[in-house]
């Protein structure tokens, strides 16, 4: 299969009231308004986005050959992969019209819909993102120690609801520097003394690597992270049956990694590059719900829109229950996913490499 990368302006706001941030974002809706409603030959590929370091179920269904059959009951017969880096970035794909479908996180697929994308939720591949906030040893020993210190939050991504969560909840928020900072520079600017924590959704590593955890989305009620998946609403009304398809694939994989977990981990060691002995804690193979949407993960992305619009970063927002896909609605879809639950062996010829 084919990669490619692709660089689009990173979607960073420099204040708190992140208004600004979606400046881009709103420019290309504009700019992609006119060619919007322009009809379009019916294409057999998907052009599937993704964070550069895929642990959700699409990528393990692709490699083991249980996506690609189901796709092509509606006439999809080939996926290019889109790897990209933040939330934002695949928002900015999308208004540009090239991508169709991507997985992202709850915060971004909020901004992204309340600006005015036009995609639908078929899926949450990840439940409960265990955010937290990690230090040098020498670092504050508190959430209360960052009173007057700076941490850095990139704007509409998924670590950025945990990170005010947790700071208003202590009643810090006001006391302490949020600065804007590619997420690439973090860890240079934390051992350069630039910052003084940051957030990462992978704890259990960074604490491998000899940083010290103060705060985890565990600790809190309603500030886990998820992960979910959306789709064109054009490209879905041309490929009917689509979501059914993908979330038949979904609940096939996840029963092939619950029956095959020594295999999945060491895919996974090679695609993510982590300490293989951490990934089991890091991405646990329960944090895949074999149901497409719950109604608890319903709740949870209603509760953080909330707060988006607490923060005046969100200024229409749309309720979440009016974007999700039919066929992914909890009612409907939990059938579809007891279906292929049921089948005990799921038929994966060998998987080649992705």
């Amino acid at each position: 299969m084919s990669h490619f990368r692709y660089s689009l302006r990173l979607l960073l706001g420099t204040g708190r009231k992140a208004a600004p941030a979606f400046v881009p974002l709103l420019a290309l809706l504009a700019a992609f308004t006119g060619c919007a409603k322009r009809e379009a030959a019916v294409s057999d590929t998907v052009r599937f986005g993704h964070p550069s370091n895929p642990a959700g179920t699409t990528e393990w269904a692709i490699y083991r050959n249980i996506l690609q059959p189901e796709l092509a009951t509606v006439g999809i017969n080939h996926i290019v992969d889109y790897p990209s880096a933040a939330g934002p970035q695949l928002n900015e794909a999308f208004a540009a019209r090239t991508l169709d479908v991507f997985s992202t996180g709850d915060t971004p697929a909020l901004i992204g819909k309340a600006s005015g994308l036009r995609y639908r939720l078929i899926d949450i591949d990840v439940t409960h993102t265990n955010n937290s906030l990690y230090v040098r040893q020498d670092g504050p020993k508190s959430v209360a120690d960052l009173v007057g210190k700076k941490v850095p939050v990139s704007q509409g991504t998924n670590a950025m609801h945990y990170v005010y969560g947790v700071l208003t909840e202590a009643g810090i928020l006001d006391k302490v520097q949020i600065i804007s900072l590619d997420s690439g520079g973090i860890e240079t600017a934390l051992q350069r003394g630039d910052i003084d924590a940051a957030s990462s959704q992978t704890p259990e590593v960074m604490e491998a690597k000899g940083y010290r955890i103060i705060d985890r989305a565990s600790d809190h009620q309603g500030l886990y992270g998820n992960i979910p998946v959306v789709a064109g609403e054009d490209f879905l009304d041309q490929h009917p049956g689509f979501v059914a398809a993908w979330n038949r694939a979904r609940a096939k994989a996840i029963v092939d990694m619950q029956a095959h977990p020594d295999e999945y981990y060491a895919w996974l060691a090679k695609i993510a590059k982590f300490p293989p002995e951490l990934l089991p804690q890091t991405y646990p193979i329960s944090s895949y719900n074999p149901e497409p949407i719950t109604p608890q993960a319903v709740e949870e992305l209603g509760s953080l829109q909330q707060f988006l619009v607490d923060q005046q970063i969100v200024r229409h927002p749309v309720p979440v229950t009016d974007w999700i896909a039919d066929e992914a609605r909890p009612a409907l879809a939990a059938g579809t996913a007891a279906q292929a639950q049921a089948q005990v062996q799921v038929q994966t010829p060998s998987p080649t490499a992705p």
